[in-house]
């Protein structure tokens, strides 16, 4: 039996097609990942698998922003000499924080708050002038207007990334003190030189640094809650009247720990 050159030629073709539809049908060729050995050649296991959460565990997706207000009260004393008194009563301190996530958990910002103390009767301590006792007594009450650039580092406390975060700032910046004179001191006569008219307590503006600890809870993904304990560092310096004379031989103590509460809005 004969076979015309055209039926083989039609047969290879089939054959060709079928053979190329089974090889388009295999499995494709895997791709290894990447290996690593150790230095006498074993195979070394990969450390954790790459998936969503093992990326947002460990890399910022994108730069987020917190905003805060918070509110606490102040205890003054000095860290450095806590046997000196301050004589000055426990205070309200209110304020709110801006800050940007510049890596990875760690925020960096400003920082604005305000404190009033009222100071402690002088009836127990004896009648001074200008220059000799404790100058805070120059005083009835002050308040105190803090700007400071800010740095904070959140620590999880959980595996679940929307857990309890340990946060530890540090915070580096001025404040002012704006003293509300003691009826006394305000009716000094002049010093000689000085124009007529109340004595009063000038302004004190100081650098201040403020360390602190808090935690801070996720209660959405927009929305924290925080309680924060704080210290703020007011380097000593001499109270001055508008005459020209020092309030008082001791110094005043404007240092103060802060426990404070608040919320956080981020987005």
């Amino acid at each position: 039996m004969l076979v015309s050159r055209d039926a083989i030629r039609a047969f290879g073709w089939i054959l060709a097609l079928t053979l190329s539809m089974v090889g388009c049908q295999g499995a494709p060729e895997p791709i290894p990942s990447k290996g690593f050995t150790d230095d006498f050649g074993g195979d070394v296991p990969t450390r954790e698998e790459i998936t969503v959460e093992s990326v947002q565990d460990k890399e910022m997706l994108h730069q987020r922003a917190q905003m805060e207000l918070r509110l606490g009260a102040t205890f003054p004393f000095d860290l450095f000499d806590p046997g000196h008194d301050p004589h000055t009563n426990i205070g309200a301190v209110g304020g709110g924080k801006f800050q940007l996530e510049v890596s990875k958990n760690i925020y960096m910002g400003l920082s604005f708050d305000w404190t009033d103390h009222t100071v402690e009767s002088r009836e127990s301590t004896p009648e001074f002038t200008p220059g000799f006792g404790e100058a805070i007594f120059a005083a009835d009450a002050y308040d105190r207007l803090s700007v400071l650039g800010t740095l904070d580092y959140d620590i999880p406390m959980t595996e679940d990334a929307e857990g309890l975060l340990l946060r530890l700032g540090m915070g580096v910046g001025m404040t002012v003190v704006d003293f509300q004179t003691n009826e006394d001191f305000r009716n000094l006569p002049p010093a000689p030189g000085q124009p007529p008219g109340p004595t009063k307590l000038e302004d004190l503006y100081q650098i201040m640094f403020r360390p602190s600890i808090g935690l801070r809870l996720p209660v959405s993904e927009n929305l924290l809650v925080f309680g924060e304990l704080t210290y703020d560092i007011v380097p000593e310096r001499t109270i001055a009247l508008s005459n020209n004379a020092a309030a008082g031989e001791d110094r005043a103590i404007f240092s103060n720990a802060a426990l404070i509460f608040g919320i956080s809005f981020q987005w």
